[in-house]
């Protein structure tokens, strides 16, 4: 599964459980005379694939890494800010590995 194709998954699985997330768009903005994508200034580095708030106001992130992938300094720092403000983050390889995380998660939270 491409990293598209579980980030379309997980995002339509968490909208469809309590959540209401959206893939964050980190493409850059397009310069047409020069014909390239230019890196956006006001784009915050290492924001997670996927935010979003659970029911409760909480923040989710998540965030895809496949193959060889690995988490940049930004995402680190990033994956730091939101724990010490009590956001909720997952780092997941696959749709599976999130929905075995995201099951892991439930069975330790009471409602």
């Amino acid at each position: 599964m491409s990293t598209s194709s579980a980030t379309l998954a997980i995002v339509t699985y968490l909208n469809h459980n309590n959540c209401k997330v959206w893939r964050n768009n980190n493409v850059g903005i397009w310069d047409a005379n020069k014909k390239i994508y230019r890196k956006n200034p006001q784009q915050l580095k290492g924001v997670c694939d996927i935010i979003g708030i659970m029911y409760d106001g909480t923040f989710i992130g998540i965030e895809i890494k496949t193959g060889k992938d690995k988490l940049s300094p930004e995402q680190e720092l990033f994956i730091q800010e939101i724990e010490k403000h009590n956001g909720l983050i997952f780092v997941v390889k696959s749709y599976d590995d999130f929905i075995k995380q995201w099951q892991s998660f439930k069975t330790k939270t009471v409602y």
